[in-house]
């Protein structure tokens, strides 16, 4: 029997446990005494005898075509576990938990890249979250709605067409939209073109957005426009 074929049930239980963790609820330290445990184990130490690391820790977490031994991050690991939040919350409207979390923290949930008013767990999520699409370290188009008849998805501020949300592919429109929060159905009804501004689009750069939004609009399936008239 290999070394490796030994150990997979200790790595297959241990994987398993580390799906249920909540680092987010651990302090810093912490989370930084879990990082120091590995690489003291994976050099073959204890915490009262350190053997000498002969390669960056950054190394061994660096992936295989890089170089590296493809060690998972227990940083990015956490993150990722992290963001699976935000799809639970699209993907379960109607879970008791999402209606906990929407009655104290509002209809998006802090989703809305505004953040949580408040502070605790669900606030840190969030907050980690919304630096990961922010940042352009996960993009926007990773959670990406399918248009139907559903009224929950907003015009401006999820991502339903192209990569990114329209208030940031369209982000001058965006502020000149009086209604901000209005869904795709609220937009397309009864196939309306009328579109509420806090001042008239006539030219510059302004004009320019809306007529690339016309054309998006315009290159929608019309299977997607039946739906919403239905």
């Amino acid at each position: 029997m290999s070394r490796i074929v030994s150990w997979q049930i200790l790595v297959d239980r241990f994987k398993a446990r580390m799906s249920s963790w909540k680092a987010s609820l651990l302090f810093i330290g912490g989370r930084l005494t879990l990082i120091n445990l590995r690489a003291i184990f994976f050099w073959g130490g204890h915490e009262n005898n350190k053997k000498i690391a002969w390669v960056k820790w950054s190394n061994i977490l660096a992936s295989l075509d890089k170089g590296g031994l493809g060690v998972e991050s227990l940083k990015a690991f956490n993150k990722a576990l992290l963001l699976k939040w935000r799809w639970r919350l699209f993907n379960s409207p109607m879970a008791l938990w999402v209606q906990v979390v929407k009655a104290l923290h509002g209809e998006e949930a802090g989703m809305d890249f505004g953040g949580c008013q408040s502070n605790g767990v669900w606030a840190k999520i969030v907050g980690t979250i919304n630096h990961l699409h922010s940042s352009g370290i996960i993009p926007f188009s990773s959670i990406r709605f399918k248009v139907g008849d559903d009224s929950s998805i907003h015009f401006w501020k999820d991502t339903w067409l192209g990569d990114e949300p329209f208030y940031i592919r369209y982000n001058r429109l965006f502020h000149l939209a009086i209604n901000k929060d209005c869904s795709i159905l609220d937009r397309f009804a009864n196939g309306s073109s009328d579109w509420d501004w806090s001042r008239p689009i006539t030219m510059g750069r302004t004009k320019t957005e809306f007529d690339k939004l016309i054309i998006d609009i315009a290159n929608l399936n019309s299977d997607h426009m039946a739906d919403l008239d239905s």
